[in-house]
């Protein structure tokens, strides 16, 4: 099946795409700062703390992996709609709801919402550029960079630190209704024409090896991007670093990540960045590993911003390559994996650092780079054997 702009109200789809990314963006860092205080506000057991904080992330497992074979039967816009519709939902039961576990219910279908929408947004996009999905894909991810940087200073100035965070969520539930509007009244393209004859995509797929290799990228990708998020005041703490300075460690991370995306924009044919990026990044982390000093270390949170800022967009890439015609279903299936790294990685550090400390934390982030790295050349090597005749290429 093709999908074309050309058919499309191309400032709507593309305003919808962008406005839905930012929102997302936003979300993601905003939930992070807000969950303290809505845990707080509901008198939340310490012993369910760390339950009610992972909440968003079980819906993001379970979003994408019905998405993942909806999409390929009823079609993408139907998720995507669908989705966000779940989203201003669960913003509207947040605005009304004087309870724990409706609030916790409310979480759960915002991360659902949130994950099957956000796959179905990139593979529309990328399906609509072609060969310059890398392009489209990075630039969807600059903009979701820009709503993560904003949100938590919103949340602070405007919304008094998170006190308000019934606004927040009712500013949730009425960019849902905008998104499902705009969504609407976009034409991209039609239900799937090819029968999947009782076949499930999902098994299809993961019979593909260079598919199976994206979905162990996503998994590291997302063991990076939190350990060096979750962990910047102990990694920073450690050479005797502030808050604040943690603070400046992680907007270092995500201004390199936005101007790496920006350069991938223009570079987007050449996929080696991706392997050559993740060893640069292994090579910061040693040097943040091997050298004192809290300025060396922020040096390195930069490099490394700059190391990950292809990873995302490129594994999204090589994913859609491997996966031909089921784009939607292999997008969902990145975002389970991702969205389990995102549950496990953090109590998995958690119990690394309290064990054998911080540095054995860092140790593990370098360790991914360095997995992603050799993946992709595993990958590449597939690939290659499959343009050459060989049985293990793309379904």
């Amino acid at each position: 099946m093709t999908w074309s702009l050309s058919k499309n109200k191309h400032m709507l789809f593309i305003a919808s795409c962008f406005l839905f990314m930012i929102f997302l963006g936003a979300y993601y860092t905003g939930y992070q700062t807000l969950i303290d205080v809505v845990a707080g506000y509901f008198n939340t057991p310490a012993a369910a703390l760390g339950f009610v904080m992972s909440i968003h992330f079980y819906g993001a497992v379970t979003g994408p992996a019905f998405s993942a074979e909806i999409s390929e039967r009823l079609g993408k816009k139907a998720v995507l709609i669908g989705g966000t519709l779940l989203i201003s939902v669960g913003g509207i039961v947040m605005c009304l709801t004087q309870g724990i576990f409706l609030a916790g219910l409310a979480i759960f279908m915002i991360g659902i919402g949130f994950t099957a929408s956000e796959a179905m947004v990139v593979s529309i996009m990328s399906d609509a550029f072609g060969p310059k999905a890398t392009r489209a894909i990075s630039f969807l991810y600059i903009i979701f960079d820009i709503g993560a940087l904003a949100a938590p200073l919103i949340i602070v100035y405007v919304f008094d630190f998170g006190r308000q965070f019934r606004a927040v969520y009712l500013c949730c539930a009425v960019i849902s209704i905008i998104l499902i509007a705009g969504f609407s009244l976009c034409r991209f393209g039609e239900k799937p024409k090819e029968k999947l004859a009782g076949s499930l995509a999902t098994l299809l797929l993961v019979q593909v090896k260079a598919f199976r290799y994206t979905l162990v990228m996503a998994f590291c990708y997302i063991g990076i991007e939190l350990g060096l998020g979750l962990w910047a005041k102990e990694i920073i703490g450690a050479v005797g670093g502030n808050s604040g300075q943690a603070a400046l460690a992680l907007a270092l991370f995500w201004l390199a990540a936005m101007m790496g995306r920006l350069a991938l924009g223009v570079f987007y044919k050449c996929t080696r960045i991706l392997g050559y990026g993740m060893i640069l990044g292994a090579c910061s982390m040693l040097t943040a590993l091997l050298l004192p000093g809290i300025k060396v270390r922020l040096v390195c949170y930069f490099l490394m911003g700059v190391s990950a800022s292809p990873g995302w967009p490129l594994i999204s890439t090589l994913a859609l390559n491997a996966a031909g015609r089921y784009s939607g279903a292999s997008l969902s299936l990145l975002l389970v994996l991702s969205s389990i790294g995102g549950v496990t990685m953090p109590p998995v550090h958690g119990l690394l650092s309290a064990t054998f400390g911080i540095r054995t934390v860092m140790a593990s982030i370098m360790a991914f780079f360095l997995v992603i790295a050799a993946l992709h050349a595993l990958y590449n090597k597939e690939m290659t054997r499959s343009a050459e005749g060989s049985p293990a290429g793309t379904v």
